[in-house]
């Protein structure tokens, strides 16, 4: 029953992220209303505060690389409630290297996960 529930939460985020992105092009900021994404009335003031920090640092943030001969980005293979390019969005002088390792970016460090990106950052490092 769970999952059907974890099913039903993402697939109604899933909905919001579009329907946020139509609202965005209204937006003079450019920034989609992150209530279309997360229902932040199930969070307490001062964590909506910080999500909501979070959102527009996200938003705003503009992808820098240096320059470098190797760049290497671990990504998790669940992109969430919208499909995101191989790279993140990232762009570099080289070639971005991507691996990928299971799970959703929220849980990037936990579970399994932390183990996946562990032995991908062994495999780059010792190659």
């Amino acid at each position: 029953m769970r999952d059907a529930e974890a099913a039903l939460r993402r697939l109604k985020m899933k909905q919001r992220a579009a329907a946020s992105e139509m609202a965005r092009l209204s937006r003079k900021d450019g920034i989609p209303d992150i209530r279309g994404i997360l229902d932040l009335d199930l969070l307490d003031p001062e964590s909506q505060d910080r999500a909501t920090l979070h959102w527009e640092a996200l938003h705003k943030h503009q992808p820098r690389l240096p320059r470098a001969k190797r760049i290497i980005l671990i990504r998790a293979d669940d992109d969430g409630w919208l499909p995101r390019p191989p790279t993140l969005g990232w762009s570099a002088p080289c070639e971005i290297e991507v691996h990928t390792v299971p799970g959703r970016h929220e849980e990037f460090l936990r579970h399994r996960s932390a183990q996946e990106v562990a032995d991908v950052m062994r495999r780059v490092l010792f190659s």
